[in-house]
């Protein structure tokens, strides 16, 4: 009897902590994004997962996701549907999630060895929402992959306008910041992450995340499993 009630306790602690924690991310990421976010979750749930894996659970069909992108098979997935495709477009919320490229452009930096050895970088604008939810604008810069090395400088630079990058610059990432110090995996995710400049490799996340053996009923994993994998 002692260990029921123990353990019925324990469950409310945790409830109430994990509601606390819900509400402080909805508090600073706010309630309109909060709620196209939820609404996305939901869609990709009932719409994408339900008719992707008839035959599992919404948490399994999380990990089979996982799974897929994780073994790069992900040849037969479903587009998200239109009305989730107008919803993360709608006020420009695909900026909170997302930094997008502005503009790219190529520029030659000589090497200390010879004034004719020469390195080719790209540098891009990042255009994100930041936390005061006003448009911003960062540098970055990044290598010319070995498949476009010998390729011309339009097609370079057209590939670096396709690119997208977590933005960790407004408040989704600042939400999540503030819930990180109860989260182990969100901790690490976070920092990793950061060290990772654009974000990570759908693949690697994926294999990291199967590793880390998650809970995909968490209000959080789920949220961070759709805004990395399918926005």
């Amino acid at each position: 009897m002692k260990i029921i009630k123990t353990i019925i306790i324990l469950f409310l602690i945790f409830s109430c902590t994990n509601e606390n924690q819900i509400a402080e991310f909805e508090s600073v990421f706010g309630k309109e994004k909060s709620e196209t976010l939820t609404f996305l979750i939901s869609d990709f749930e009932n719409d994408f997962l339900k008719n992707q894996y008839p035959n599992l659970s919404i948490e399994e069909s999380y990990k089979h996701f996982l799974y897929q992108f994780a073994i790069q098979d992900t040849s037969n997935f479903r587009k998200m549907s239109n009305k989730s495709e107008k919803r993360f477009n709608k006020n420009d919320f695909r900026y909170e999630i997302n930094s997008y490229v502005d503009s790219a452009w190529i520029e030659k930096y000589t090497t200390k060895f010879s004034i004719k050895d020469t390195i080719l970088k790209v540098k891009y604008k990042l255009k994100f929402k930041n936390e005061n939810n006003v448009f911003d604008y960062k540098i970055s810069e990044g290598g010319i992959p070995s498949w476009l090395i010998n390729a011309e400088t339009d097609s370079i630079i057209q590939f670096y306008t396709q690119r997208v990058e977590v933005n960790n610059s407004g408040r989704y990432w600042k939400a999540l910041n503030q819930v990180s110090k109860k989260n182990d995996f969100i901790i690490d995710y976070i920092d990793k992450t950061k060290a990772s400049g654009g974000g990570f490799i759908p693949v690697i996340l994926a294999q990291q995340m199967l590793k880390s053996d998650l809970d995909y009923s968490d209000y959080f994993i789920k949220r961070i499993i759709v805004a990395e994998f399918i926005y």
